[in-house]
């Protein structure tokens, strides 16, 4: 590698450092200590939801599968259109997008609901989730989320700022 090189590595670094990451620079982060899940908001309104990595599920063993189906509505039916998203499936705080099965070391499985924790209109569910399920270990902020939410005004109440 020669000086050049080293100098534009430095100097990416040095810029990262300052300018923060992607979802530090753009988005609002919230977490809710309670059901140990997060929403990232981004400066377009549009919500981020996911679990954190403290959420019991990584507790109990490896996930098995994310279901979408719930009680026959499946949520990757739920369609937008159009530049201001309308049309999609309206969800309150408690509505449960998916369902997360883990397979314990006693070789059971265990189930943990995820609700939306905004009230909001679901633009888009993971549906990477359904055939690679480890996805959410990746990160939170990257394949590891749940969906997209259009909130409904400030409704970050359950939420601390991080």
């Amino acid at each position: 590698m020669d000086n050049n090189e080293e100098n534009v590595d430095e100097t990416f670094l040095s810029t990262t450092k300052s300018f923060g990451t992607v979802v530090e620079r753009y988005y609002t982060q919230y977490l809710n200590k309670i059901s140990n899940q997060y929403v990232y908001s981004h400066v377009n309104g549009l919500c981020v939801v996911g679990v954190t990595k403290t959420h019991p599920l990584f507790l109990e063993g490896e996930i098995s599968f994310v279901s979408f189906d719930i009680n026959g509505n499946d949520r990757r039916n739920s369609k937008v259109r159009g530049k201001r998203k309308k049309g999609g499936l309206f969800v309150e705080k408690n509505t449960v997008i998916c369902i997360i099965v883990v397979k314990t070391s006693s070789g059971e499985e265990k189930e943990f609901p995820i609700t939306a924790g905004i009230r909001g209109h679901l633009i888009e569910i993971n549906e990477k989730l359904s055939q690679n399920p480890s996805l959410i270990h990746l990160s939170e902020c990257g394949k590891g989320y749940i969906a997209v939410i259009k909130p409904q005004k400030d409704n970050f109440e359950d939420f601390e700022k991080k």
